[in-house]
């Protein structure tokens, strides 16, 4: 992780002023200490071979330095900062070859675990530190989201849901991420769509599921900011002028322990428009079920979908089940006097998902009821949509929200379960005097 950058004031509408983060120094200072008389030749020439693999390592690490975002929008400089198509200098593996003395220190060790790991598999479950398959971490992670305790799906910085963390002790992390959990730009003029595509730069065309969604988002166009609890993502539409910030808000409210714990995050979407031409925008949030795990996405797993509205706030539920645990997916989008939310109840995320991607083409960003899938496969995704007209020169916000609700978890072998207390759906309503304001 690159290091944060020292800190400035934000302006009047960053969600970080209430933030507090430690911030490292950018800069590295290298002494080099001239080797002892008598030094041997092979000693000299190993210090050498290093210090040239070090130099090469900061260049390395420069040629990231330099393609880093521009910052506007993203609410301040501290934090984790990388663009889209940012890769990692280094490659990190977990520590799989140990040394024959290692191995005869830990032989006590590897004996007991054998056994216990042999009992877990025979009966499929898994473990929390398993030493015999060490999980791979992925350079993509952000800010999760969620609140305390509550569980937690992951976010990257290229702009997909990764890295599911509902059951208790058990993450998700061979997933790389989740297709079909979008959020999917269309821009129309008279109702007529000019272009659609998803706001992500994690996958590519033409691959299955979902073959026929337009996955081609520019990379080097995506720039992200974490600074837990909140995100900024920032996307550029440079052919319309069209700017973009999602700013991601989990209700981590200090000195408020029971609200800080809801299983909850907002989308904030600030669309601002140069130019002087306005155009109607559309975000479509869709969400399916499982966690991305291939066991989870069976074609007929049974899911049960509602659409429902509370106070501002319409979207829709998505019921299933997690490993033998129940859950519910709700999203939602926040209302206004001149702006309605469009709810898709049911379509198949297993698909090429051609029928979903043409009705939302064929009507500029919104797309009601229920996608029958042509070879009648359980609905098991939903969505919700807003659209908006963006003007030029004034910014536009679009809001959106994600709760899920686990009424019972297990932890172990399912013989410690937790009741959980039900979750208000209306997360727009919920975390409204964290942005409202400006500053708060």
């Amino acid at each position: 992780m690159p290091p944060a950058t020292a800190p400035i004031t934000d302006n009047a509408n960053s969600d970080a002023t209430s933030t507090t983060a430690s911030s490292s120094s950018s800069t590295t200072t290298a002494t080099t200490i001239a080797p002892p008389s008598g030094t041997v030749p092979a000693q000299t020439d190993k210090m050498t071979k290093k210090r040239r693999k070090s130099r090469k390592s900061k260049r390395g690490r420069k040629a990231i330095v330099a393609e880093a975002p521009t910052l506007e929008g993203l609410g301040g400089t501290v934090g984790w900062i990388a663009r889209g198509d940012r890769e990692p200098v280094e490659k990190r593996v977990p520590f799989t070859k140990p040394k024959l003395k290692q191995i005869a220190n830990a032989l006590p060790f590897i004996w007991r675990y054998s056994f216990f790991w042999l009992k877990n598999f025979r009966k499929r479950e898994k473990l929390f530190i398993n030493t015999y398959q060490p999980l791979k971490h992925r350079p993509y992670y952000g800010v999760p989201c969620g609140g305390i305790g509550a569980g937690s799906i992951g976010r990257d910085f290229r702009g997909a849901f990764c890295k599911f963390s509902l059951r208790p002790g058990i993450v998700e992390q061979r997933v790389d991420a989740v297709k079909a959990d979008q959020f999917i730009l269309n821009l129309s003029r008279n109702g007529v769509t000019l272009k659609q595509i998803v706001l992500s730069a994690a996958f590519d065309n033409g691959e299955s599921p979902l073959a026929a969604w337009d996955f081609g988002f520019p990379a080097e166009n995506v720039a992200y900011r974490g600074l837990y609890p909140r995100a900024w993502t920032r996307y550029d539409v440079p052919e319309y002028n069209l700017h973009i910030v999602c700013r991601q808000i989990t209700p981590i409210i200090p000195h408020d322990y029971k609200d800080s714990s809801l299983p909850a995050t907002a989308f904030i979407f600030d669309v601002t428009k140069d130019g002087d031409e306005p155009i109607d925008v559309s975000i479509t949030f869709a969400f399916r079920n499982g966690t991305g795990k291939r066991r989870y996405n069976d074609p007929n797993s049974a899911c049960e979908t509602a659409e429902f509205t509370r106070g501002d706030a319409h979207g829709a539920h998505l019921t299933h089940t997690i490993g033998d645990v129940d859950c519910t997916y709700s999203i939602a989008a926040r209302e206004d006097e001149s702006t309605k939310a469009s709810v898709c109840t049911g379509f198949d995320a297993n698909g090429n998902g051609r029928a979903f991607w043409n009705g939302l083409t064929e009507n500029a960003g919104v797309i009601e009821g229920e996608i029958e899938s042509a070879n009648g496969s359980t609905l098991n995704a939903v969505s919700v949509s807003l659209r908006k007209t963006a003007e030029p020169k004034a910014p536009t916000s679009l809001e959106f929200s994600l709760v899920w609700h686990m009424p019972t978890v297990y932890f172990g072998t399912k013989l410690r379960p937790l009741n959980r207390r039900c979750v208000c759906v209306c997360v727009c309503v919920l975390v409204r005097p964290l942005y409202e304001g400006g500053s708060h």
